[in-house]
């Protein structure tokens, strides 16, 4: 359509003209443009000074690890969230004046000025030449030559000085990547950092650091969305224009575009990636350098370099806006649906980032939750917590760390939308963290809950067993000594080819909600404390022989008879 088009009278948007691609001054003009509205407009920087948290009643439990640091410890440092955290390293791209390219990796002393954070992918190439190792680290900090640097280093240079910024974060070169102490620290910061940052430069087409951030060609926001109905017209200036008409599907981020961001960012390559995701939503202010255009994204609203306006919603970072306003049910809501289950989906370098790369979000939710962070849940409805699911493929096993909690899934989960009482409570609690980060890494964790219990075999049908690896939920029998009924069942793995080929386990099913006649259920097998091996199931003791138990699925059913109403709760440990 063309501006001179009568439909825009009447408030139909029409497209700018784009630059030849995202390199061009235009855009970079537009980039500076965006950002200084967002500076005097809005107040998308206020999420990185959060007020004081609520404080934490009735939390038991304990946490520990190797440093001496607990989880409120480093909560309680400061009264706002990030105030004083500031990276280690900057880089000064101003180090050898205006008429060089090359920088220098410097140490941060207290207050830091503004920086650009890039958020990219780094590829399977190993990147120990473009890095920051123990052995590189006094190098870098003389010189770092701009020509030996890979694509996307070099294009966030650029950005970065025609923003008038002197100096610029990445992660491959600001932090040690050979020294545990150091990753330790700096990711831990991460949060922190993009949070605070003057504006991230997100490489969302780039698959690796040799990719760059700019396009080849610049298109028009139309060719992403199907199903154009495409009405030609001649003007009365008889030139032609021609009115695009969309499903409004496409508004509400849903069908083909499924999702609340624009296309290129939703698809791009950094969307997979599992750090970028607290990255995108931590950051105040993000340019989007995509395959086909530049794209805005601020705590307030999206904007595109056509000037077309597709997505009506708010941004994906908005929501975290609206913490200081939510009830603690619909925050850890919130927390499940609306930070668990995407983040489970992308992928990481390092499965042991899985708690890591979340750090971040997790520390501003903990300023709105009377709760515990365990590996990944809240202490506060813990049943809420523990109600996750597989989906996807059925694994062989799980990843290092406490069965009970999603982060030691090493699928995609889906959080459980069962609302309603619980039937089980945390009495207490202990963490033994990896590291220093109270939100990071875990060795162990354990569970002390109060529940009911019973004692059941599970069968399913050979026809059934089928699909027990590539189905999420399968049908089974449940059955204990007062008879049976029929279920759903979704494993978490079965860690033997053995295994996979049976048709009957003997569990025990925790019983998290029952709501009229449905039940939702964990099954769990015993396990031995001092050697953390399964019993064979004939050796298998009742629940008043022990006590320690591991996550094996969940399962839900229908049944008449209450199952768990014979006696009082007992007390188990989860680990």
């Amino acid at each position: 359509m063309t501006p001179d088009d009568p439909a825009t009278g009447y408030g139909v948007p029409h497209p700018s003209p784009l630059p030849a691609n995202t390199a061009s001054a235009e855009t970079h003009e537009l980039a500076e443009k965006w950002i200084l509205n967002c500076l005097e407009q809005h107040n998308c920087s206020e999420l990185g000074t959060l007020p004081p948290r609520r404080s934490r009643r009735g939390t038991n439990g304990s946490q520990s690890q190797s440093q001496g640091h607990s989880q409120n410890q480093f909560a309680d440092a400061d009264d706002e969230l990030f105030a004083d955290v500031v990276p280690a390293r900057l880089i000064d791209l101003r180090a050898f004046g205006k008429d060089s390219e090359d920088a220098r990796l410097i140490d941060v002393q207290g207050e830091c000025g503004d920086y650009v954070a890039l958020s990219y992918c780094w590829g399977k190439e190993p990147l120990q030449k473009y890095t920051t190792t123990e052995s590189r680290l006094g190098s870098m900090k003389k010189r770092i030559v701009h020509d030996d640097m890979p694509r996307t280093f070099r294009d966030a240079f650029a950005i970065t000085r025609k923003l008038g910024v002197r100096y610029v974060w990445i992660d491959g070169i600001c932090i040690v990547q050979d020294s545990n102490d150091d990753w330790e620290t700096e990711s831990a910061k991460m949060g922190a950092i993009y949070g605070k940052a003057y504006v991230t430069v997100a490489a969302d087409s780039s698959t690796n650091v040799h990719d760059g951030c700019f396009n080849q060609k610049s298109r028009n926001q139309i060719d992403d969305i199907p199903g154009l109905v495409k009405v030609p017209n001649v003007l009365v200036s008889k030139r032609t224009s021609r009115l695009y008409i969309y499903s409004t599907m496409y508004d509400l981020g849903v069908g083909h575009a499924a999702s609340r961001s624009p296309f290129p960012i939703e698809h791009g390559h950094l969307s997979q990636r599992g750090w970028a995701f607290q990255e995108r939503l931590l950051s105040p202010r993000t340019l989007h350098y995509t395959d086909r255009r530049l794209h805005w994204e601020c705590r307030q609203e999206y904007l595109s370099e056509d000037n077309m306006r597709f997505i009506k919603q708010e941004p994906i970072s908005s929501v975290l806006s609206s913490l200081p306003n939510l009830r603690v049910v619909d925050i850890l809501s919130m927390w499940h649906s609306g930070i668990v289950m995407p983040y489970s989906k992308r992928h990481l370098s390092r499965a042991t980032d899985r708690l890591p790369a979340l750090s971040g979000l997790a520390h501003l939710f903990s300023r709105y939750l009377s709760a515990a962070y365990i590996a990944g849940i809240w202490s506060e409805r813990i049943a809420d917590g523990l109600a996750w699911y597989r989906s996807g493929t059925l694994p062989p096993r799980k990843l290092d760390g406490p069965s009970f909690t999603w982060s030691s899934q090493p699928t995609p989960v889906v959080c459980s939308t069962v609302m309603g009482n619980s039937r089980c409570s945390l009495a207490d609690h202990s963490v033994v963290l990896a590291g220093q980060d109270p939100f990071g890494a875990v060795a162990a964790a354990r569970l002390k809950m109060r529940c009911r219990l019973r004692r059941a075999r599970v069968w399913i049908e050979p026809s059934d067993g089928e699909h027990l690896a590539s189905q999420t939920w399968v049908k089974a029998w449940m059955e204990h000594d007062d008879g049976g009924t029929p279920a759903e069942v979704s494993w978490d793995c079965l860690e033997e080819s053995a295994e996979r080929e049976r048709l009957d386990w003997t569990v025990f099913c925790l019983l998290l909600f029952k709501i009229g006649r449905r039940h939702t259920v964990l099954l769990l097998e015993q396990v031995d404390v001092a050697t953390p091996q399964i019993q064979k199931e004939e050796e298998r003791p009742g629940p008043d022989a022990g006590t320690v138990f591991r996550r094996r699925g969940i399962a839900k059913f229908r049944s008449i008879a209450d199952w768990f109403n014979d006696g009082h709760k007992l007390s188990i440990t989860l680990i």
